[in-house]
């Protein structure tokens, strides 16, 4: 969904959109009551999120079973350039 989004905005708005990841608070996230991943858990979680979405963003069709499960998912409103990670 994030892939998604970003790539309608940066449609929207060449050049002015950039994005910020994050591997995630126990303050904000902990209230589901599942066992909070260690630090090193949710970086590779994260990085394995922003390699979906940058696949994503390439126009490419992408499959993905690790952290997360990607089935035939692709992009059918490309940015005219991938957004800056940060």
């Amino acid at each position: 969904m994030i892939a998604q989004a970003s790539a309608t905005l940066m449609d929207m708005f060449p050049d002015r959109f950039w994005i910020c990841v994050g591997s995630g608070q126990m303050l904000n996230e902990g209230i589901v009551g599942k066992k909070w991943p260690t630090k090193d858990n949710r970086n590779e979680a994260l990085k394995d999120a922003v390699h979906i979405m940058r696949e994503l963003w390439r126009g490419k069709m992408v499959n993905y079973d690790k952290h997360f499960t990607v089935q035939n998912a692709k992009l059918y409103t490309l940015p005219p350039k991938p957004p800056v990670v940060v």
